[in-house]
């Protein structure tokens, strides 16, 4: 089966693309308002895109025509949080879905803990086990029906002391929570690794998978 983009009306086009980019980490961002409310929202349409400086995108789409609460106040205060959504926080990211009145803060409505960050005014959830300070890097309206990517670079990071270990986070208990197409969502349990030594000892032309070649 092909399928012409073309045909697809915008509805159709999302729901192939969410079923098939999968899985999806999802971002729980917090931000704050003129009035200093603070919103709290999830985006699963989120990624990290450099490390010098360290960069993350995430895409907010409109609805008829206007910005997410989130989107409009990143780019006033030009500041935001990000709170990696972990099986803890699954509960609290679905109540937080809801579309309130920017006056209305989902942080309290979850009954979450705003907890102070160090270079930002916005807060960062005390529940989340992993977080990210981060600035406005960019904007970019993209798209017939527009959506706002916004890249964020990373102040600080805030980690959980028992899930830092060699630079890195323990990502088996971290347990981090990924978007999947339509009501679904998936935990990741299944970890294995593999290095270059992999390919090289199993790549065709190799005397009986030896490390032979460039």
């Amino acid at each position: 089966m092909v399928i012409d983009s073309n045909s697809l009306s915008p509805r159709e086009a999302y729901s192939l693309l969410v079923s098939t980019v999968v899985p999806r980490p999802i971002a729980f961002i917090t931000s704050m308002n003129a009035s200093g409310t603070v919103n709290a929202a999830p985006y699963s349409f989120f990624n990290a895109v450099a490390s010098s400086p360290p960069l993350i995108i995430f895409s907010a789409g409109r609805k008829d025509g206007s910005m997410k609460h989130t989107a409009e106040n990143i780019l006033r205060s030009k500041e935001f949080a990000i709170n990696i959504v972990t099986e803890h926080l699954l509960d609290a990211m679905h109540l937080s879905a809801a579309d309130l009145p920017s006056e209305i803060s989902e942080i309290e409505k979850s009954n979450l803990t705003p907890a102070p960050c160090v270079s930002i005014h916005t807060p960062r959830i005390a529940e989340s086990t992993v977080s990210f300070e981060c600035v406005l890097y960019r904007h970019f309206e993209l798209g017939n029906e527009p959506v706002d990517l916004i890249v964020g670079e990373i102040l600080q990071f805030h980690v959980k002391d028992e899930l830092y270990s060699a630079g890195a986070i323990d990502h088996k208990n971290l347990k981090p929570i990924a978007r999947m197409g339509g009501k679904y969502y998936a935990t990741i349990d299944n970890f294995f690794e593999m290095d270059s030594s992999h390919f090289k000892k199993n790549r065709p032309g190799n005397p009986k998978g030896s490390d032979a070649g460039g």
